[in-house]
């Protein structure tokens, strides 16, 4: 088990210069990442680190990704007016703090779709004041411009929750959808990967084809899906997917950790943390708390719907806790010293805390291999290696593939279980003292990671004989970028 990161939670106020530095995936002056990296508190490291995070695994199945989402994204009350709202932030400040899963109840009422916190029908409307009443247009241009704003490279999961009169009025929804991110959203006829699965006629999320950089090739950042009962209307469909299993209202590790033990990595799942601040309609205690957030992300958790997410003040505390924060859902950097903090362009994994460190790109050291395919042409899952030699970061990949029969690639974890195994093979092989190389470099201003899926690169290896089994199935592979 990786030893987990320090949690101080001092929830300190996100200044101007933190909020912009949360925006840059990598900096290009490298040297003023080095000089402020110390100046920052806790949080603000942590938002920058996350947005970093956030296209790691850009190349991965959606069903080995991770999404930092929030319940009832646009109950806020800098966004709008409630009596009782779950987010402390507005929707974009919510998205520069790292989150890319937002959810929004959606009902008809005033002569216009309209997002509001209302599960009891009595009251029929939405209310200013008590419910929220903010236009669903409104929400749209908020994630449309927060996209515009130097996030063209980032991907946005948006959940419909649809009441009945929404339902009925599903034209009216669809029309705004179309008239206000019609060219952000991924639609089904982009690939023929997508089948319609029987779900009330909605279409469901190909989990294990689809990937992050599918939807950005495609020129697209949004990806709409619904949790239930997706509506009959054929346009609504194209751009509208189910999301699978979910895992709702569980409180328990141990009941995700059975539920992992076969699906994880193969299906997307989501697990919902619905309390609202100071539990004022009743007796709700928060799910997920940040001492559980690690164990969650090992039992391959894909989507994290919090509550009040990066929350401070006693009136968010439950069971003497925050609710999660940005400092929680960061798997990969190491906290130590607030890394990356402009050591160098290249990446190890850390000996002193299994974390990823920036580094200079000379030297040798170990390098990190991963298989990607089984002699049967199914996908290897989580299956990893150290070279037996130290190595140049130019040489790693060579050498990944000359050392495990042509099958393992140097590559990059792209979740919390992929470290976990890396670290424990490196501890196996006796190297526990020793960085490795990761594949992960600071290129043109950003972190790109090679995770080991098919490029042109690995087309290369098996031009040359270096690859064996892949180049059976490399179609197969670029199919997860292309």
């Amino acid at each position: 088990m990786i030893s987990k990161w320090p949690r101080s939670h001092n929830r300190l106020p996100v200044n101007s210069y933190a909020l912009s530095l949360s925006r840059v995936i990598g900096m290009s002056v490298v040297t003023l990442m080095c000089s402020t990296a110390m100046a920052e508190t806790q949080v603000e490291w942590a938002e920058r680190a996350l947005t970093i995070q956030n296209s790691l695994d850009n190349d991965a199945p959606l069903a080995q990704s991770t999404w930092v989402g929030s319940h009832n994204s646009f109950g806020n009350a800098d966004d709008d007016n409630l009596m009782d709202f779950n987010q402390s932030s507005s929707l974009k400040e919510q998205m520069d703090q790292g989150v890319r899963e937002l959810v929004f109840d959606l009902h008809y009422d005033s002569s216009a779709i309209r997002m509001c916190h209302n599960n009891v029908t009595s009251y029929g409307e939405c209310i200013d004041g008590i419910t929220g009443n903010r236009k669903f247009y409104k929400g749209l241009d908020d994630i449309k411009e927060w996209i515009n704003d130097g996030n063209e490279d980032q991907v946005i999961l948006l959940k419909l929750e649809l009441a009945s009169d929404a339902k009925n009025n599903i034209n009216k929804v669809e029309k705004k959808i179309d008239g206000h991110i019609y060219d952000y959203v991924y639609r089904t006829e982009l690939t023929d990967t997508h089948g319609d699965y029987g779900k009330d006629g909605c279409t469901e999320i190909e989990s294990a084809t689809l990937t992050k950089s599918k939807v950005l090739s495609a020129g697209k950042n949004i990806i709409l899906f619904t949790s239930e009962n997706c509506i009959g209307d054929n346009g609504f469909n194209d751009m509208t997917f189910y999301s699978g299993s979910n895992i709702d209202d569980e409180n328990s590790v141990s009941k995700i950790e059975d539920w992992s033990t076969s699906k994880k990595n193969t299906v997307m799942a989501r697990n919902k943390d619905g309390t609202t601040r100071d539990g004022q309609l009743g007796n709700s205690s928060a799910n997920m708390h940040p001492s559980d957030a690690h164990d969650y992300m090992l039992a391959g958790l894909n989507i994290f719907e919090l509550y009040g997410y990066g929350a401070s003040g006693s009136s968010w505390k439950v069971n003497g806790e925050y609710p999660i924060g940005p400092e929680d859902m960061v798997w990969s950097w190491s906290e130590s010293n607030y890394e990356p903090n402009g050591s160098g362009n290249c990446t190890q994994l850390s000996s002193s805390d299994e974390r990823f460190i920036d580094t200079s790109c000379s030297g040798e050291f170990y390098a990190s291999c991963r298989k990607l395919v089984e002699s049967d042409g199914s996908r290897a899952i989580n299956s990893w290696a150290i070279t037996t030699q130290k190595t140049t970061m130019a040489n790693a990949d060579s050498l990944c593939l000359q050392e495990n029969n042509g099958d393992y690639f140097f590559a990059t974890p792209r979740n919390a279980m992929e470290l976990e195994e890396l670290s424990n093979v490196r501890s196996e092989a006796g190297l526990s003292s020793e960085n490795v190389w990761l594949n992960y470099q600071l290129t043109s201003s950003k972190w790109i990671a090679d995770i080991g899926e098919a490029d042109s690169e690995m087309q290369l290896s098996c031009d040359s004989g270096e690859a064996t089994t892949i180049c059976n199935h490399i179609d197969d592979y670029l199919d997860l970028n292309n």
